[in-house]
């Protein structure tokens, strides 16, 4: 398939997950924190998980996916931080679900999981205020390693600014403006 990444193609062709599956045990120890390219995108901007959910389904998909990325234990890799960034909304709680000890990796970036979350820009206040309300006083503090910047400035950046996360978290802590 031209112009296809590769696990794209062995989506395509293959009838199992069986290539999928050598191919991510293979692309993990080279792509580890990008989880073995499993979210890369192809030319229609579709991660590979998502195709391979399109053809082989919830379970056969995520069986595959569990035999190449132990679901907890040593070398925990922060597979959902790049779920967060890069999955379909709904995938979170699946993924959440089959690896709960994930929440407290910190991915390459040094950042942990609620860090990864603001800077992806996926929350914003007036659909997700409950992702602000959870966040606890050293988080609201917290320099996220990957930015160097406050939660508030993280939410007042990028291509939107969501002003009502950026009120909320100075109003959680108002000393923050002066640093």
């Amino acid at each position: 398939m031209q112009g296809q990444p590769v696990i794209h193609t062995l989506i395509i062709v293959y009838e199992t997950t069986e290539y999928l599956q050598q191919f991510l045990a293979t692309a993990l120890k080279h792509h580890s924190h990008d989880i073995g390219l499993l979210f890369q995108t192809n030319n229609k901007g579709k991660t590979a998980f998502e195709c391979a959910l399109n053809k082989f389904g919830n379970d056969a998909t995520f069986g595959a996916i569990e035999q190449c990325i132990p679901l907890d234990g040593a070398g925990q890799l922060p597979i959902l931080h790049r779920v967060v960034e890069h999955a379909p909304h709904q995938y979170s709680n699946e993924f959440g679900k089959r690896y709960p000890s994930a929440m407290f990796v910190r991915d390459n970036n040094g950042r942990v999981l609620y860090q990864t979350d603001l800077a992806s820009g996926s929350r914003t206040y007036d659909q997700d205020s409950m992702f602000f309300l959870r966040m606890s006083d050293e988080q609201v503090r917290e320099i996220d390693p990957g930015t160097n910047l406050h939660p508030f400035m993280i939410a007042a950046s990028g291509e939107t600014s969501d002003l009502s996360a950026v009120y909320y978290l100075l109003r959680r802590n108002p000393s923050l403006v002066g640093m």
